[in-house]
């Protein structure tokens, strides 16, 4: 995308708008829109950023939706490749990631930055091409990184239209093999969204981040 813009372009009124980030780094344009609807301007803004967890106690108001897959790597390996895997390196068809934030070190991640790993409290906002019809822009954070149990969990930003959480659980099936179940526990205002729309959506979304896992562990699918 060419960032060389004339002056007095909109685009240049947008980045004085937002001059805790470098918005010649950040792709797509929804995504810049995002931030600006929602204030994130700056390192205060993205700390009062909060997500919208899975509430076990109103289990009943949310749907659920899990697939799983399986690894031929040991579970030790593959744990390390779920905690490592830069969000950029999951890019695809439908996945772009556009930008984190570490809430911990206050620290911006671009595409091409080096990424920490993941922790507790890492924002991510991703971009999603749907169907080549439109995009939506989608961001989690980093809620649970459970090293004993395997386990990471993200949940969704109080700013997008749905609500709830995901799991990655990882098991060991045998020395050379590890599955993962992917469940998200979601709900947003719309039935039909959450009956048709997103089970389809979110499943292809989720499987191309998982064959993206697939290629850094060195195994294809």
């Amino acid at each position: 995308m060419d960032t060389h813009l004339p002056a007095g372009s909109a685009m240049q009124s947008h980045h004085s708008e937002l001059p805790f980030l470098d918005v010649s780094r950040i792709k797509p344009k929804k995504v810049k829109k995002f931030l600006r609807d929602n204030g994130l301007s700056g390192p205060d803004d993205f700390i009062d950023f909060h997500s919208v967890c899975f509430d076990p106690s109103n289990s009943s108001e949310y749907s659920y939706h899990t697939r799983t897959y399986t690894f031929n790597r040991n579970i030790d390996e593959m744990w390390e490749v779920y905690k490592t895997i830069h969000p950029n390196e999951s890019n695809g068809k439908m996945i772009s990631f556009a930008l984190g934030y570490c809430k911990n070190s206050k620290q911006v991640i671009y595409q091409e930055d080096h990424y920490p790993g993941v922790e507790v409290g890492q924002i991510m906002i991703l971009n999603l091409n749907i169907f080549n019809l439109s995009s939506i822009v989608v961001a989690h954070e980093v809620k649970e990184v459970n090293e004993d149990a395997k386990c990471i969990r993200l949940s969704y930003m109080k700013q997008g239209k749905a609500r709830g959480s995901q799991w990655f659980r990882l098991t060991r099936l045998s020395d050379t093999e590890t599955e993962v179940k992917h469940e998200t526990y979601y709900k947003s205002n719309s039935f039909i969204r959450d009956k048709f729309f997103y089970p389809l959506v979110h499943g292809m979304i989720i499987s191309e981040f998982h064959h993206s896992i697939y290629k850094k562990a060195g195994r294809a699918i």
